[in-house]
């Protein structure tokens, strides 16, 4: 558990063993339950408080789970301590988490309240049974979802965990292992006698796993950060006419530019809220009547790789919302230039007075040295040597941040007994090769990483920007529409987040460079029919996430469909219920029926074209669909109903 927190997660810099809450660990994380339905805030503190018991014989009895969380479990081993109520813990603070970790498997009354990992905490408004009487219903719903039980974890599924995280995370050679774990279990023996007040903190979790062999992929990004040449311009432009349109080619800087200034004026006084684009142009003018300070950040807002469905919403909306601008109402916008440029040439010119470009030549060998020199220096052992013997070479062949960037992670990777051959990793460090590396890595994981990589992707294509709370929620839905179907997206988030893929921006993750995007529409396409079930079953669920006055599962899972429609001999078939909810959801616009009318693989919705034919188009009407606009843009079928 310390090992997923400290390394994988990045979740807290410190776990106590043994507190004084007489649990087995508690950590102060970063909170991923602060976003709610990939409306993201900043990361806030909880205290996640763990207990570890083994068992043999027996499943859990509901009963036995109600001794534990009514602090009733006082058992041989507890003698002379006194053992802590976890769900009296919890009523005492709102910011506790309370994990109950077990080899054993439980009662089929506790699966409601079981999770597959942490953070994975269950939707539930009851307490586990026996454990409910003398709190009323409004108590038992604030306490329920906070309690989590990870059952069935037993010797062997411990033991491949950690495998897992010392090999993908601590990049520590098989070889190593046993000796490193070793070492680990001495640090945590140490701890429960009372070394350090029982506190472990990462940096030393990180010495034990250097002292092996291992390394960490850089994730200092801000503290690495070297300013282009436009980067005063880019500043000036924000200061004084307080609004800045900062294009260029992928991977010069963009997104960490932005990201930079908008930690100034963050921390500046008056400190600046920052609003983002999520909610499209609607959602910023409301948002324009506030008295205080805000910076108003929109990343990408016509699509990261290519144009997206909706970007007219900005292309029409964006200069006059520009007309607002001034000292406490600042707009800082990324965009890659060719995406840019395809959202037309009126738009350019509306926007020309606000654009500053970072080009490629606004870094030059000295600052890309300065880069890599900077991230190389977190560097350790082998790949710290790695990164002094090829510098020059890299430095001579690789002409973006980004792809410096991603030289050193993969070095931080590379096995010490197989090692690659240098023009190897230097070829697949560059952007254009990005994609294909990234299917290539996620190969070996088989069906499970095609399962997942479609998950991440159709979520990320959607919303840009999702809390990592929502892909747990998704998972757990998942599982309950379909018990076949158990991708193990924690895992290879991880695995992205590891590999400078995905962006972590405190509770959000984004695509960390739109060829990303394309490596894992890639990894899933080579299992099309598995990919086509698994993004299905995500439109189905999310078409029927929201509760009364919401929408945000059917934008999603319409944004789903959007994406993959833009996908050759990909068709979703979707269920009846939620081809039923989709044609009764009012603001499917007519620009979004005609984009997925006219693109003749979107079969799964008569909803999505009010011209389709009767009945639903699933994978038999195939054939029918057809473009059904006239030259004016009428729905001839449409018209023919009236």
């Amino acid at each position: 558990m310390a090992l997923d927190l400290l390394l994988a997660k990045g979740a807290t810099d410190e776990v106590v063993i043994e507190p004084r809450t007489d649990e087995d660990l508690e950590a102060a994380v970063k909170d991923p339950l602060t976003a709610s339905l990939g409306m993201t805030a900043e990361g806030e503190r909880l205290d996640l408080i763990l207990q570890a018991k083994t068992r043999s014989g027996s499943p859990w009895s509901t009963a036995a789970i109600a001794d534990i969380l009514l602090g009733k479990d006082a058992d041989q081993a507890d003698k002379g301590s006194k053992r802590s109520r976890p769900i009296e813990m919890l009523q005492v603070a709102s910011q506790r988490r309370y994990v109950f970790v077990t080899n054993e498997a439980s009662a089929e009354g506790l699966r409601p309240h079981e999770g597959e990992h942490l953070f994975d905490f269950p939707e539930v408004d009851e307490l586990p049974p026996h454990s409910r009487e003398g709190y009323d219903k409004p108590t038992q719903a604030a306490l329920a979802p906070r309690i989590l039980l990870l059952t069935g974890v037993t010797r062997e599924v411990l033991l491949a965990r950690i495998t897992a995280l010392l090999s993908q995370h601590g990049h520590v050679p098989p070889s190593k292992h046993g000796e490193c774990l070793r070492d680990l279990r001495d640090a945590v023996r140490q701890r429960i006698e009372g070394a350090n007040d029982g506190f472990w903190k990462r940096s030393e979790l990180l010495d034990v796993l250097v002292h092996h062999g291992g390394s960490i992929a850089p994730t200092r990004d801000m503290d690495h950060y070297v300013r282009p040449r436009s980067f005063d311009a880019i500043k000036n432009q924000l200061d004084t006419s307080h609004a800045a349109v900062i294009v260029g080619p992928s991977g010069t800087g963009k997104t960490l530019t932005a990201d930079i200034l908008e930690l100034d004026l963050r921390r500046g006084t008056p400190p600046f809220d920052v609003v983002g684009e999520e909610h499209g142009p609607g959602y910023i003018r409301h948002h324009l009547t506030r008295s205080d300070p805000v910076l108003y950040h929109l990343r990408d807002p016509w699509g990261g790789n290519r144009l997206m469905p909706g970007a007219d919403r900005w292309s029409g909306e964006l200069p006059k919302l520009l007309d607002s601008a001034g000292p406490g109402r600042k707009f800082l916008i990324t965009s890659r230039s060719d995406v840019l440029q395809s959202a037309g040439h009126e738009l350019m010119k509306d926007l020309q007075p606000y654009v500053v470009s970072i080009e490629l030549e606004d870094y030059g060998p000295a600052r890309l040295g300065e880069i890599y020199d900077g991230i190389a220096a977190d560097l350790n052992g082998h790949a710290r040597g790695l990164a002094v013997q090829h510098r020059d070479r890299a430095l001579g062949e690789l002409t973006r941040p980004y792809e410096i960037k991603r030289f050193l992670v993969a070095l931080s990777r590379e096995n010490v007994r197989k090692p690659r051959k240098i023009d190897k990793i230097l070829a697949d460090s560059q952007i254009e090769a990005i994609s294909k590396v990234i299917a290539d890595q996620i190969a070996p994981f088989g069906l499970d990483g095609a399962e997942s990589a479609a998950v991440i992707w159709a979520m990320l294509n959607a919303r840009g920007a999702v809390a990592r709370d929502v892909f747990a929620k998704l998972a757990r839905r998942l599982r309950a529409a379909d018990p076949q179907l158990r991708p193990d997206v924690e895992g290879l988030i991880d695995f992205l987040v590891a590999g400078q893929n995905l962006r972590r921006d405190g509770a959000a993750l984004s695509f960390h460079h739109p060829r990303v995007e394309d490596g894992l529409r890639l990894t899933f396409m080579r299992r099309a029919r598995d990919a086509e079930h698994t993004l299905s079953t995500v439109v189905d669920v999310l078409v029927g996430w929201d509760r009364v006055g919401e929408d945000w599962g059917l934008e999603t899972g319409l944004g789903v469909l959007r994406a993959a429609a833009r996908i050759k001999d990909l068709h979703l078939d979707l269920s009846e219920p939620a081809q039923d909810r989709l044609e009764r959801y009012p603001p499917i616009s007519a620009q979004t029926s005609k984009e997925l009318c006219a693109i003749s693989s979107v079969s799964v919705l008569r909803t999505m074209c009010p011209v389709a034919w009767p009945g639903s188009l699933l994978k038999a009407d195939r054939k029918q669909t057809r473009p059904c606009f006239g030259s004016d843009g009428a729905c001839r079928k449409s018209a023919m109903k009236r």
